[in-house]
């Protein structure tokens, strides 16, 4: 399960992903942070990953993506539920369009967080 607490004191955002991992990372002009979500999905969880990266754009003028995975295994036109427009997030559908190193971050359900981390670099 993702648990983010995040707390911006100066450059350090805390995250903890439960019971996986605790880490600290260190955030830089140029991190990224990918926030993983199924495509086209309209539940209260979908709606807190947007949320979320709306308001890390927003508010912290951080760059945060969307990375919608499932997209091509469904029959729809768009990742994007008709929901979630409004809040108008940047997103990857790729996996190979994440940037993997090591002032990235990646965000994932605990679905796919106990399959471990896809990537070699990023900060998961």
């Amino acid at each position: 399960m993702l648990i983010l607490s995040l707390l911006f004191t100066g450059s350090l955002v805390n995250w903890v992903t439960y019971p996986y991992k605790i880490a600290k990372s260190q955030l830089y002009v140029n991190t990224k942070i990918y926030v993983s979500c199924p495509a086209n999905i309209t539940t209260g969880g979908p709606e807190l990953l947007h949320q979320l990266v709306y308001h890390l754009r927003k508010d912290l003028n951080i760059n945060a993506f969307m990375y919608y995975y499932d997209y091509f295994d469904k029959n729809i036109s768009s990742p994007v539920h008709s929901d979630y427009k409004i809040y108008n997030n940047p997103y990857i559908i790729k996996s190979d369009e994440i940037e993997d190193n090591d002032k990235n971050i990646f965000i994932a359900p605990e679905i796919i967080s106990e399959k471990g981390c896809l990537y070699e670099n990023l900060n998961c």
